[in-house]
């Protein structure tokens, strides 16, 4: 899932951008779930 979000096709950096990609959707997740209130 996060490998085609973050489209590079060196598999160190799509790990490196692993942890932002989950960062960040985790992030949305709070912010969309506050906005639902």
């Amino acid at each position: 899932m996060v490998c085609y979000a973050s489209g590079l096709p060196d598999s160190q950096e799509v790990h490196v951008s692993q942890k932002d990609v989950y960062a960040a959707f985790g992030r949305y997740l709070l912010r969309f779930a506050f906005n639902v209130e």
